[in-house]
């Protein structure tokens, strides 16, 4: 049963069950449920500005390759200042489901798609869409179906599509500490992928920090990471959307180099792009400069 929301500023994480929860009975989110298009449920925390009602909007904000539980937590929490927020865990990282897997190519866009859904259907009239690193790759592939689901699209520390050339690249063997990628197994499956040969597609060919348990890793399945990214991206694919779009970066990413991301983002699309100084990756969701940037953002479009 989802608990009720209560207005507090007092929180920690639960070792047990590996969420920020409750302390002294007093919770500042709750944990709901959404019907996906197999009929399969899954979760998401939702957090309120106001106790006892809803705001006109939501931010819908979708994790990276990780479920990034304590980072989101703390975006959750500043951004509700401004509207409220919904964090769904991605099928294949929650513990309630086969993990580090998913059904088939293309199951994340129908997932994301009944979400939107049953939030219009709780009165939302403005729904913006919020991608965090890999989370923006997701976003693309809802915006190459259909460039109106939601009212304005966020890409914070975006990781738009392995193939761009703006990204570090990590010292040593070329895994970053704690990621594996089994690149030669991944380039042989997109291969017979694409003449829609799926037989070996639920093979494993990453493997990342399991959140849910820091003594473990979790593998990750071709289909559920081809899942997350389109095919390719267009010269025009920005410039076709009349939504509002903002990206923003922390001067620091260690993942992606600021510089070289705003160089291909201006050859992309006349888009708002913010570089944060002294964010890095991660930091940025726990930065106030970045839901102050989202709050500005929010009016000018209201206004407008």
């Amino acid at each position: 049963m989802p608990c009720e929301c209560k207005e507090t500023y007092i929180y920690v994480w639960n070792e047990t069950t590996r969420e920020y929860g409750e302390i002294m009975g007093i919770e500042h989110f709750s944990r709901e449920q959404y019907t996906a298009h197999d009929k399969r449920s899954l979760p998401y925390r939702w957090y309120k500005k106001h106790q006892h009602k809803q705001t006109d909007s939501v931010w819908v904000v979708v994790h990276g390759i990780t479920a990034e539980m304590r980072a989101l937590h703390d975006f959750g929490m500043h951004l509700k200042e401004v509207g409220d927020v919904v964090v769904p865990t991605l099928r294949g990282y929650d513990l309630g489901h086969p993990r580090g897997d998913i059904p088939m190519v293309g199951t994340y866009d129908r997932d994301l798609e009944a979400l939107l859904n049953q939030l219009r259907q709780k009165g939302y009239s403005r729904v913006y869409w919020v991608g965090h690193s890999m989370g923006c790759a997701n976003l693309l592939r809802l915006l190459s179906y259909n460039r109106d689901f939601g009212d304005g699209y966020v890409f914070l520390s975006p990781f738009f599509h392995p193939s761009l050339q703006v990204y570090r690249r990590p010292e040593g063997n070329g895994q970053e500490e704690g990621y594996e990628l089994k690149m030669k197994k991944i380039f042989l499956l997109y291969f017979l992928n694409r003449f829609n040969i799926a037989r070996w597609s639920h093979e494993k060919v990453a493997t990342i920090p399991d959140e849910f348990d820091e003594a473990s890793t979790l593998s990750l399945s071709f289909r559920l990471l081809v899942s997350r990214f389109v095919p390719s991206i267009p010269k025009d694919f920005f410039s076709r959307i009349e939504k509002p779009i903002i990206a923003a970066i922390g001067s620091e990413d260690e993942v992606t180099d600021s510089s070289k991301l705003h160089k291909w983002w201006k050859k992309q699309t006349n888009h708002l792009y913010v570089e944060l100084p002294e964010e890095d990756h991660n930091s940025l969701l726990k930065s106030k400069k970045t839901v102050e940037l989202l709050e500005d953002w929010a009016m000018t479009m209201n206004n407008s």
